[in-house]
Formats: structure tokens, C-alpha cells, sequence
């Protein structure tokens, strides 16, 4: 199960970066896989979110060696 929190409600102290910046990812079709849109309201995957900074972290480690 997804944990999905409101965009417009979500505490910055829960996310990663500041909140214009998702909604500028989302704007510039960036990620598309952490964002889900139920009518007029936007929400952030918080379980995609993980995955993509762990993929990153994968990628720097690899580039270490």
C-alpha cells in the first residue's frame, strides 16, 4: 500500500526537499511515478520517493568502486 500524503498539506520536515520543488517536478513531467492526481488534488508517493533515492544511492555506490 502507498503512503500518499497531500501535497499542499505536507510538512516540509517530511519531505526531502521543499514542497515548490515536487511541484515543480511535476510541472516539468519530472518523476512522474511519484505523483498521483485525485481530482484537483496532488499527492506524493512517499514509497516511490524512497525507492528513487535509493536507486541513487545504488548509482553512487556503483560509480565508487
Amino acid at each position: 500500500m502507498s503512503r500518499l500524503v497531500r501535497l499542499s498539506q505536507a510538512n516540509e520536515s517530511e519531505l526531502i526537499f521543499r514542497v515548490n520543488t515536487y511541484y515543480s517536478w511535476k510541472h516539468r513531467n519530472r518523476y512522474p511515478e511519484l505523483f498521483v492526481k485525485v481530482g484537483r488534488t496532488l499527492f506524493i508517493d512517499l514509497d516511490e520517493l524512497d525507492k528513487l533515492f535509493e536507486k541513487g544511492r545504488q548509482k553512487k555506490a556503483i560509480r565508487k568502486h
